[in-house]
């Protein structure tokens, strides 16, 4: 995006914070950093909604009993909490990056 900004390794443009590519191509592909920090939020995120999911589809099912064994209030509570930071996790690279570009 921005061609002046040249350094030795890898890492980020101080301008608009986009992941500099290497100027060469090699055969050998270094280690994908930014594959890494998405999977592990993908997983995060998947841990924190499977209870948003079985707590708010569970009641629709009469045979799981959910609706009786946590009250409604403290569901809606506990989604809220849960979702919250899924949220956060999964798109708060995003919103930096953006905010980042702004500065362009």
């Amino acid at each position: 995006m921005h061609p002046q900004i040249r350094q030795p390794g890898p890492g980020n443009c101080p301008i608009c914070g986009m992941t500099l590519e290497p100027v060469e191509v090699t055969a050998q592909a270094p280690p994908n950093h930014e594959l890494a920090d998405m999977t592990r939020r993908f997983w995060i995120g998947l841990v924190l909604a499977l209870p948003v999911f079985i707590l708010e589809m569970g009641s629709h099912v009469p045979a799981l009993g959910l609706d009786r064994l946590v009250p409604m209030q403290a569901s809606i509570w506990i989604q809220f909490a849960l979702s919250r930071a899924c949220c956060t996790i999964g798109f708060g690279n995003v919103v930096m990056t953006c905010c980042g570009a702004l500065r362009c």
